[in-house]
């Protein structure tokens, strides 16, 4: 009988432990954060709003990249890295230095928010 219940007992105490697998790890503090990087003519200002376990949007505030080629750039990278819940994504071809300044602005605002 006591091997039965160490049996049903551990079991439900490591799942309490760990966590049991509930859900996402929280990975940020929820709010708005206001993130900077350097683009191909200038800076990239952003603003990113995460919940506790993932990226929610990304607005763009500033950017002096070429409209067209920078501002595609940066919708792509938006849906990839809403898509991903992280900034490990390819950079956009045909705009590498927008896309490292996007991201970089990304980073900058998520580092803001991490736990």
């Amino acid at each position: 009988m006591m091997k039965k219940a160490m049996l049903v007992f551990l079991p439900v105490l490591f799942f309490s432990c760990a966590g049991g697998g509930a859900g996402l790890k929280d990975l940020y503090v929820p709010g708005i954060y206001e993130g900077i990087g350097e683009g191909y003519f200038g800076p990239v200002v952003l603003e990113v709003t995460v919940s506790p376990g993932a990226i929610i949007q990304i607005d763009v505030l500033q950017y002096s990249d070429t409209l067209g080629i920078g501002t595609a750039a940066f919708d792509e990278l938006t849906n990839m890295i809403l898509d991903a819940n992280s900034t490990d994504v390819d950079i956009v071809a045909g705009a590498s230095y927008s896309s490292r300044g996007f991201l970089e602005a990304v980073e900058n605002a998520l580092q803001k928010a991490s736990l």
